[in-house]
């Protein structure tokens, strides 16, 4: 499953921060250990993508990331194209319908449905 995760407000608290959410490194490496691709999914470019990348190396949590800013390599191959827009099975992100619910419903989530993508409760 290709996972597209959302920074601001998602892995940090807020966009002046560089303080992680509660859980989001613990969850991070669940989700990838599952097998599953993970994309680094943000507006963030530059000087403040720069600023975004050093603080998941910071936190150990670069490396569970597969892609940052672009689609999996399988779907360039498919498509014959880079779109603009990140393709993905599911989208982590606090600008989701209903709001952001925390790591641990995430991590609750991935555990209690055998990964099948579905709206976050």
């Amino acid at each position: 499953m290709i996972i597209a995760v959302d920074f601001d407000g998602t892995i940090v608290q807020h966009p002046n921060s560089n303080k992680l959410m509660e859980n989001v490194s613990d969850t991070l490496k669940y989700i990838k250990n599952q097998g599953n691709t993970l994309i680094l999914n943000t507006c963030r470019c530059g000087i403040q993508m720069n600023m975004c990348i050093d603080i998941l190396k910071a936190n150990n949590i670069y490396e569970y990331f597969d892609y940052i800013n672009q689609n999996s390599k399988e779907l360039i191959d498919h498509y014959k194209v880079e779109a603009r827009k990140i393709s993905a099975d599911m989208y982590i992100d606090d600008r989701n319908f209903g709001g952001f619910p925390g790591w641990d419903a995430i991590k609750e989530y991935f555990i209690d449905t055998g990964f099948i993508p579905a709206i976050l409760h």
